[in-house]
């Protein structure tokens, strides 16, 4: 069996984010989730675990208000002990930052 991924995701609301989201739990990713709301985010959570993700954690952030967003994936990094996915792959937060 191969270790689990560890993945960020962005906008983790977002039903092509939710959906991506239940793929990775059920193949066993590790995961962290960041989206406004912590209510739908802890439930979320909750699904993904019992749908097979190694681990899960979420953090609430509004993304449109966040100066740097960069700073979610070296939490992420240290929080998960790494990333296997670039962050690039995560779903689309609503905002560009060039």
């Amino acid at each position: 069996m191969t270790e689990p991924r560890k993945v960020l995701i962005l906008g983790a609301l977002s039903a092509i984010a939710e959906e991506t989201a239940r793929i990775l739990a059920a193949k066993g990713d590790a995961l962290m989730l960041v989206a406004r709301n912590a209510e739908r985010l802890g439930a979320v959570a909750a699904d993904l675990a019992v749908r097979g993700a190694s681990r899960v954690l979420w953090v609430q952030a509004d993304l449109t208000k966040v100066d740097d967003p960069f700073a979610f994936t070296a939490d992420a990094r240290l929080r998960l002990g790494g990333l296997d996915a670039p962050p690039r792959t995560s779903a689309n937060c609503g905002r560009s930052w060039r």
